[in-house]
């Protein structure tokens, strides 16, 4: 994969475009989510996330495909995420929407409003759990 040079400054067009994301509008309005975290990035790739752009501040080979690879600096990438101990690795994905049969058999977890990452992360992993058939976010 194809590694551009390594991004130091906030001021960079790419890196105010990557906090951009943390915004919901930028998100719905780009059609792209950001999710951080090595293990996270290559579990989303395999369940066929197309991943738009991944951006890490630790050298390594990754076994992903993105069109983009951009290398930040860890003061960079905690800046882009806005939190202080930011993984090394995120990647920004194309949403994926899909009709859901919330008639068919199974429990659903119908979820609105959801603020907090980690709560949705500690959800859904319960929901995984007990074999819910899926989760609805709302609003």
């Amino acid at each position: 994969m194809k590694q551009d040079s390594v991004i130091s400054s906030t001021a960079n067009p790419t890196v105010k475009w990557l906090r951009g994301l943390g915004l919901r509008k930028n998100r719905d309005d780009e059609g792209l989510f950001v999710i951080e975290g090595l293990r996270d990035v290559a579990e989303a790739h395999k369940s066929g996330f197309e991943l738009h752009t991944l951006v890490t501040a630790r050298d390594g080979e990754y076994d992903l495909t993105a069109p983009r690879h951009l290398r930040v600096t860890p003061d960079i990438m905690s800046r882009i995420v806005n939190r202080d101990n930011a993984q090394p690795v995120m990647a920004v994905l194309h949403q994926r929407w899909a009709q859901a049969d919330v008639c068919g058999r199974g429990l659903w977890l119908v979820l609105e409003d959801i603020r907090d990452p980690g709560n949705l992360g500690t959800i859904i992993r319960t929901a995984d759990a007990v074999s819910a058939a899926g989760v609805l976010l709302v609003g």
